[in-house]
């Protein structure tokens, strides 16, 4: 059977697609948040959740992808093991957060804005909104959090000591049924739209404009906004850059020192690369797209690459509040060409005529023509 020019086109076309795909699904550094099989459903909301259980590799750090319906909360929980922190994708939130020594803060968080809540402090996020869902992903600082909800403590106590509690009668809780699981999330019957108090709006510490935020790199290669405890106080053991690579654009290969890194895409597709420990040089490149996240053990090389028609969104969440950063620009200028060329086992001459970096670019102009995937990771 003979095939047109066409044809075999349309098919090289479809192997590269299925290569890529092969690649994207395989990784050990990659799971996709959206599609997860661990998801928390009620008519009200639902969470898709990625730790440790589902992706092995996590450690010290987890996500969710939170979604509450019109005019619903995610009931009023807390996080045993770990300080949460929350970025709104879409819509708005007006979030409770009761801690220690009755310390009471409610705010609205919007799109492109964030909240922190530390670990054991009870927190609820509203969805105030009549028409549209409030959605976030939410971090933790643990690879295995834990959770307990203000209904599954309701519940698992009885009625005389409930009474006890609130000097009531145990004849006041007959009508609430105690049931085996957690609310999760409620829907409210009326709406608090028009009950938003103007003190919601004020500034408050657990509340942080991220988008807002000036551009620690602004240039036609991308955005970098980098939200960590030297711009937020509040922050401990968790920190954020809010990152934008365009079309010509490319993260420079770095690691970071004492740091992990997970990230999450919002929109476009990227590669990364990343080395694995050791002598036998070890990596492994894989796809991304939006709906998934990746993670990097500390002080792991490893680069990004916008390999799409459109700039690429990643939230990039690391496991310290002032994360570490060493790039490849500032690495070779800080070292003379005699040791370079004796690091890369070639001759003087042969060596490329590396321009000097004060510092690390951390974003690069993409000059060359993307290359092919390729892998050499044991599985």
């Amino acid at each position: 059977m003979k095939f047109s020019m066409y044809q075999l086109f349309a098919i090289l076309l479809l192997t590269f697609s299925l290569y890529i795909e092969t690649i994207h699904c395989k990784s050990r550094y990659v799971f996709s948040l959206i599609d997860s099989p661990i998801r928390t459903n009620r008519p009200s909301g639902f969470i898709s959740t990625v730790s440790a259980k589902e992706f092995p590799i996590l450690k010290g750090l987890s996500m969710r992808y939170v979604s509450i319906n019109s005019s619903s909360i995610r009931e009023p929980h807390w996080h045993a093991n770990a300080d949460e922190l929350g970025y709104c994708l879409n819509g708005s939130a007006l979030i409770t957060i009761f801690g220690n020594d009755n310390d009471h803060n409610s705010f609205i968080v919007k799109q492109g804005e964030m909240y922190y809540v530390p670990s054991g402090y009870l927190h609820h996020i509203e969805n105030f909104d009549m028409k549209f869902p409030a959605e976030f992903i939410v971090t933790f600082t643990h690879e295995l959090p834990e959770d307990f909800g203000l209904s599954s403590t309701f519940f698992a106590m009885t009625n005389a000591v409930l009474g006890n509690t609130f000097q009531l009668s145990s004849n006041a809780f007959q009508p609430v049924e105690h049931r085996q699981v957690a609310t999760v999330f409620g829907f409210k019957n009326d709406s608090t739209k028009n009950k938003i108090l103007r003190e919601f709006e004020f500034p408050n510490k657990y509340h942080f404009n991220a988008e807002g935020l000036s551009a620690k790199i602004l240039n036609s290669e991308g955005i970098v906004k980098t939200i960590t405890k030297n711009v937020w106080p509040v922050l401990k053991d968790v920190s954020m850059y809010s990152l934008r690579i365009t079309t010509n654009g490319m993260r420079e290969p770095h690691w970071h020192p004492k740091t992990a890194e997970m990230g999450y895409v919002i929109e476009g597709r990227a590669r990364m690369t990343v080395l694995s420990p050791g002598d036998e040089q070890r990596f492994e490149t894989y796809t991304l797209q939006a709906g998934d996240m990746y993670f990097i053990p500390r002080a792991y090389p490893h680069h990004i690459e916008n390999i799409g028609n459109v700039t690429t969104r990643f939230l990039v969440f690391f496991d310290q509040p002032v994360p570490g950063d060493i790039g490849l620009t500032g690495s070779f200028s800080a070292y003379s060409r005699e040791t370079l060329a004796a690091t890369l086992d070639c001759q003087l001459e042969d060596l490329p005529q590396f321009p000097f970096y004060p510092k690390s670019l951390l974003i690069v102009k993409r000059i060359n023509p993307v290359d092919p995937i390729q892998t050499n990771e044991k599985k």
